[in-house]
Parts: C-alpha cells; sequence; structure tokens
C-alpha cells in the first residue's frame, strides 16, 4: 500500500511524515513505504538506507543470490539485483 489517500481531501488522510504526494502520484508520499529485509549473516542488523527500490527488484535479486543465471534467450527482466544494497548499503551509491 502505497502512501496515504487523500482524494477526499487531506483532513481525512493519512499522513505522510512530510512527504509530498499521495497514494497513485510519483511523488515520494506516493511511492516510498518502509521495507523490511532480514537475512542473519548477510544483511547487517539496524541497517537503514535512503535508497529507492522496486518490487520489480525482487526476481533479479534472488535469481542473483541463488546463482540463476537471468535468461539466456535476450529477454530483459524489469528491475536491477539489489544484493550489494542489502549486503553492503554503505558502498553502494
Amino acid at each position: 500500500d502505497n502512501g496515504n489517500f487523500a482524494e477526499e481531501g487531506w483532513d481525512k488522510s493519512g499522513r505522510n511524515g512530510g512527504l509530498t504526494g499521495s497514494k497513485g502520484q510519483t511523488w515520494e508520499g506516493g511511492i516510498r513505504v518502509p521495507g523490511i529485509v532480514r537475512w542473519p549473516g548477510k544483511v547487517p542488523a539496524g541497517t537503514v538506507s535512503d535508497e529507492a527500490v522496486n518490487t520489480m527488484d525482487i526476481l533479479p535479486t534472488v535469481l542473483s543470490i541463488a546463482g540463476v543465471p537471468y535468461p539466456a534467450d535476450g529477454k530483459m527482466l524489469d528491475g536491477k539485483d539489489i544484493s550489494q544494497l542489502l549486503q553492503a548499503p554503505e558502498t553502494t551509491a
């Protein structure tokens, strides 16, 4: 559920913590939601990142972690591999 629902007016909606926009908009308030990852021994506990990722990044990431090659037929996958961001967020840009 991305962002609060504000079509009935801001006085009847949730709050986005100062982020601009709401559900259905491409402003941060419409797309930025918390993500929680637990992978003991791989993702450092207490890690916080401001990097924007998308659910489309899950498939390429899982394929990479599992050692499964991308499709050999030349088809492109949506998303990108974020395994480096998960395992060493301070070293990614």
